[in-house]
């Protein structure tokens, strides 16, 4: 009796016998056993894969020497230990933890804002007041972002480092330090107790401005988020230099609050004065916010200008800030007037690359004296070819994409072309693809000639708009051959096998045509030889129809000789149907 050849000896199948063997590789092993346990499942497992091997054929299953058995279970073993090392390693993309560094952000934002303005002032807040509840939440946020930070994963080289020790090191000497300072700041306030150690306390005060480094720190988790995709990338900048603009003016203006003291009469009492005492120096005095507001003028003033005198610097002190405000100043007005120049350049790059393409194009025609009518179709066949294709290097752009997102760019940018032309439903799609990124249009206006008959054959053309009519002629008197219209081509089997044009290719109305170059051609051939039979018989029919066209009688046909068979598009019709 036949054996089943489903079954094994033992009456087993071999789905049976690869569950045997992921049974037998062990799940979690411990360390210490590992190497003794791995030993005897791969002498299993090896004994398994012999026995179903010999039992089932050599062509049934696959074959597995113990060796080979032993390497796979050691490194399942170790992947497994290395995701069980990694379980506790937080993942920075994970919607959770972004959007804690979210919260965080804003967190590092208020105190950049608030840290530097309490400062001049003096401003402390009292204990378990809202306001002082809010922040302390807010530093408890930091102690746990700095917990956190020992078990998140990193990048490195564009990939994630999950090694926990990696993490720890990196971590330890580089943010560690600055977020400790800036965090415990508050509960040793609380420890000391608000009544003794002033100059303690005024140390710890001072250490809550390193929580500026964590400005730092964000703005390098910021780069990280690719925000070109929703703005024009020099419009970013600019906004990015106005925000950094903005913030410089700010500590200037707490270092001034700062530097100034708001001394005693420089400030005037009454603020319903307009007197320019009002505004000397530091604003209103019983007033924070109208100092603030006076001090931040006068930033802004003196680094965009030169001041209006209004405030002014009355010592040495003041002079030398005022000095160091004006460098600071000329060196961000430099950036703006860079980052503008940039953006009038790039905010329109097709538009920009299109003018300097005619640009060049109208210095050429005007060194060799080009009539202005040809100078002017010049220019209308330019503008009207980047209405359609891009201006940029396309293929520069596409050689580094993979076929299928290539594929599909070229379709999305082609897409017109697909769905007019027939040519896309007769041949290979990989070569259609190909000719249809080195198509290049071109206008036809009335009468227009394509090509002549009997020219040298290097281009093929594909209609997209109007109608085309074939003429040859015979006993000196123009003979209609063929009628093309949206979707045909013509001339593609004279480009292909190098014969000279067939006929006189004349627009009946106002069109437009995709024309392919024959080294063009030849190349997408060569990129996809196994399409090369499908375009053989493309060229052969189009032959064979121009040989019966040939052969048929000719005649009048309103005021116009033609052929009795007529190529109307990719098909033959009588004269009599139309």
């Amino acid at each position: 009796m036949e054996p089943d050849p489903e079954k094994l000896g033992d009456g087993r199948t071999p789905t049976d016998a690869h569950q045997d063997l992921s049974e037998a590789v062990p799940h979690n092993p411990p360390p210490s056993s590992f190497d003794d346990s791995a030993q005897r499942q791969a002498m299993k497992a090896s004994n398994i894969f012999a026995k179903t091997a010999s039992d089932v054929g050599a062509d049934a299953m696959p074959k597995f020497s113990g060796n080979s058995a032993q390497i796979l279970l050691k490194v399942k073993a170790k992947a497994r230990q290395q995701r069980m090392r990694n379980r506790y390693i937080i993942n920075p993309d994970l919607p959770n933890k972004v959007a804690f560094d979210l919260t965080i952000g804003l967190f590092v934002i208020y105190s950049v804002l608030v840290v530097p303005l309490r400062i001049p002032f003096g401003y402390q807040l009292e204990w378990y007041s809202p306001l002082w509840c809010i922040e302390a939440t807010m530093d408890f946020c930091f102690l746990m972002d700095i917990c956190l930070s020992f078990f998140t994963a990193f990048m490195e080289d564009d990939h994630l480092v999950f090694n926990h020790n990696k993490i720890i090191r990196r971590y330890c000497f580089s943010w560690f330090v600055p977020d400790l300072l800036s965090t415990i700041t508050i509960p040793i306030e609380m420890a000391i107790g608000r009544g003794g150690h002033t100059d303690i306390l005024k140390i710890l005060r001072m250490l809550r401005m390193v929580k500026l480094l964590r400005l730092v720190k964000l703005a390098s988790k910021m780069s990280s988020l690719n925000l070109t995709e929703y703005l024009n990338p020099a419009l970013l900048r600019l906004l990015q230099l106005m925000l950094k603009i903005l913030l410089i003016a700010h500590f200037i203006a707490c270092a001034w609050l700062f530097i100034t003291k708001m001394e005693e009469g420089q400030c005037q009492e009454d603020k319903l004065t307009d007197s320019i005492g009002d505004w000397q120096t530091c604003g209103w005095k019983g007033n924070q916010y109208s100092q603030y507001l006076a001090a931040f003028y006068w930033a802004i003033a003196t680094m965009m200008a030169v001041g209006y005198g209004d405030i002014s610097a009355v010592n040495s002190d003041e002079r030398l800030f005022a000095i160091a405000t004006q460098l600071v100043g000329a060196i961000c007005f430099g950036f703006i007037i860079a980052t503008v120049s940039v953006i009038l350049e790039t905010f329109d790059p097709c538009g920009t690359a299109k003018r300097e393409r005619l640009e060049e194009m109208m210095r050429y025609a005007h060194e060799k004296q080009l009539t202005v009518d040809l100078q002017r179709r010049m220019r209308r066949h330019v503008n009207y070819t980047f209405t359609l294709i891009t201006v940029f290097k396309e293929k520069s752009v596409m050689q580094f994409l993979p076929d299928h997102v290539r594929w599909k760019l070229i379709f999305f940018t082609r897409h017109r072309a697909f769905h007019s032309l027939t040519i896309s439903r007769k041949l290979d799609v990989r070569l259609v693809m190909t000719l249809a990124q080195a198509l290049r249009p071109a206008q036809a206006a009335a009468n227009d000639v394509i090509v002549y008959h009997n020219d040298v054959a290097e281009d093929c053309y594909f209609v997209l708009k109007g109608t085309f009519l074939a003429t040859r002629v015979e006993k000196n008197i123009p003979t209609l051959v063929g009628v093309y219209r949206v979707g045909s081509d013509f001339e593609l089997d004279a480009v292909t096998n190098c014969k000279p044009v067939t006929a006189t290719y004349t627009a009946v109305t106002a069109g437009e045509v995709m024309w392919l170059t024959q080294k063009e051609l030849w190349k997408a051939v060569g990129q996809h030889p196994s399409s090369a039979e499908g375009l053989k018989e493309l060229c052969a029919n189009n032959e064979r129809m121009l040989e019966e066209v040939d052969e048929s009688a000719s005649q009048k046909w309103n005021e116009l000789q033609t052929k009795e068979v007529l190529i109307l598009c990719d098909r033959l019709v009588f004269l009599r149907e139309l």
